[in-house]
């Protein structure tokens, strides 16, 4: 969603914003068959727009944060509420000793805390 364009991925789907996961698999299924580059009807620039969609309805951090962006035009209220990770300490990952049988590697690992982001987007905004 870079560019002063917005996308209304929701549409795109034929669903509603307040539609579950399952409705928006059943629609993106229907719609990559449909348009996916090696069938007949296949167009892959909107194959890419429909996964592009995808992936972020299908993941509900992402999902939320698109739906604050799409429907208040704005993520300056999050800024002021969000802050470092503080397990990664912002940077997404870190590195940890695994053992692989008897002996210990080390890893890096995807922080689950942010889920890869570095941030924190509190629940309430700071002051309540």
């Amino acid at each position: 969603m870079s560019g002063g364009i917005k996308i209304n991925y929701y549409m795109i789907f034929g669903v509603k914003p307040d539609a579950d996961q399952s409705e928006i698999k059943r629609s993106y299924r229907k719609l990559a068959m449909q348009f996916h580059p090696d069938m007949s009807t296949g167009d892959a620039d909107y194959f890419r727009l429909v996964t592009e969609a995808y992936s972020i309805l299908s993941d509900p951090y992402k999902r939320a944060v698109y739906n604050i962006d799409l429907f208040s035009g704005s993520l300056s209220h999050i800024e002021a509420s969000k802050s470092v990770c503080q397990l990664c300490k912002g940077d997404g990952s870190y590195v940890s000793k695994v053992s692989y049988g008897r002996y210990k590697v080390d890893s890096k690992i995807v922080c689950t805390t942010c889920r890869g982001t570095g941030i924190i987007i509190n629940e309430k905004p700071k002051g309540e």
